[in-house]
């Protein structure tokens, strides 16, 4: 996420082709490296707290996954066109790096358990 959320924030300076190619890697792979550990993460929760309703808990993670990439690009053109694309870039960078304390915390929290 740290990788993903710098990258999308310092996407806005490159004026070659080089950098913005390489920006564009950091930004895949970062969100490629928080996915799988989340959609793992979700497993386990589904396999601990609710057996039962495990192919429930897949459906809904996944419907609302494939949501988030149909609404994502339709809320950063509508941001794009009030505020501009560097602005609506470095928001979505921003709103990614205050993810990363949060992951923190819980992990922090899980071990103390």
């Amino acid at each position: 996420v740290l990788c993903a959320g710098s990258s999308v924030v310092l996407f806005i300076l490159p004026r070659n082709i080089i950098t913005v190619a390489l920006f564009l890697f950091c930004l895949g792979a970062g969100i490629a490296m928080a996915e799988t550990p989340a959609l793992a993460e979700q497993a386990l929760l589904l396999e601990d707290r609710y057996p039962s309703m495990r192919g429930t808990g897949y459906g809904l993670v996944i419907t609302f996954l494939s949501l988030s990439y149909l609404i994502g690009p339709l809320v950063s053109g509508f941001l794009s066109e009030r505020i501009g694309l560097p602005m609506t870039l470095v928001c979505f960078g921003l709103a990614l790096l205050t993810y990363v304390p949060l992951i923190i915390w819980r992990k922090w929290r899980l071990k103390k358990r």
